[in-house]
């Protein structure tokens, strides 16, 4: 990493002479000469409109070592200049955590859609990262006050679940059941459990890429099981009782119409 630092300042130059393309200039600057993975790079444009009409242009960033490419995260900057009209931008490129340490060339593209007039590129001296803590911690509780981690549920009960410290990062979760379902969900997320067995819930931040594994179990609460056998044995005598009342009406209807057929075959014998 000294070698790097030492060679650097020769590589590297800050500030960027005004360009001049298609009636646009452009000068750019940047926040660093350096930066650590994980951060931000902060990108101030001035762009002029030297044209007699009105321009609209598109900004994008990206990274580029060998043949990768790692393009912003963040939608275009867009904006419009009348003619002889000058603005100053700013533009950030979040790299990725990931990145390992390495010279890369940070390039500014500028569209008038559909054509690309502008394309500028500098090295940064990007190094990896060596810290360790974890950008988020999943919590998997009993409420939504989560003072403690749980490994365990009992059936029938609730399970919350929430992410520590997103600071306004996108995550994509996806909670597996017992029987291997899926299914995906939006964190904060709460159940009760009904199924017995292993729990797993698999989020990833969609930004730094960092993915992270929770399991957690539900085991058989004996009260639990014991209420459905009750409930199940009630529902199955109200519905042996209802079986009975049916067969006894339809005793009862037949033996009327029996007795009606009787008593009809009998008046017709004696007026014989």
């Amino acid at each position: 990493m000294s070698t790097f630092k030492i060679l650097f300042p020769f590589l590297f130059i800050l500030l960027f002479s005004p360009t001049a393309v298609a009636g646009v200039e452009i000068e750019l600057n940047l926040d660093n000469y350096s930066y650590v993975a994980g951060n931000t790079i902060t990108a101030a444009i001035e762009v002029e409109n030297t044209n007699e009409n009105r321009l609209y242009l598109e900004f994008e960033t990206l990274l580029r070592i060998g043949k990768k490419e790692y393009y912003t995260i963040t939608e275009f900057e867009k904006i419009i200049l009348e003619a002889s009209e000058k603005k100053r931008i700013t533009l950030e490129h979040k790299t990725s955590r990931n990145l390992e340490t390495g010279f890369y060339e940070f390039i500014l593209i500028v569209w008038n859609p559909p054509e690309k007039i502008f394309e500028k590129k500098t090295d940064v001296l990007i190094e990896s990262s060596n810290q360790e803590e974890d950008d988020f911690i999943i919590l998997v509780c009993n409420d939504r006050s989560c003072e403690t981690n749980k490994k365990i549920f009992l059936q029938g009960y609730s399970v919350f679940m929430d992410i520590q410290n997103p600071e306004n990062m996108t995550f994509d979760s996806i909670l597996e059941f017992p029987d291997g379902l899926t299914k995906n969900i939006n964190l904060p997320y709460s159940f009760t459990t009904l199924e017995v067995g292993t729990y797993t819930l698999n989020v990833k931040n969609e930004d730094s890429g960092q993915e992270k594994v929770v399991q957690f179990g539900v085991i058989e609460n004996k009260n639990h099981a014991k209420d459905r056998k009750i409930t199940d044995k009630i529902n199955n005598s109200e519905t042996s009782e209802a079986e009975e009342d049916i067969t006894y009406t339809l005793l009862v209807v037949g033996g009327i119409v029996a007795m009606t057929l009787v008593l009809i075959m009998t008046a017709l014998k004696i007026r014989k």
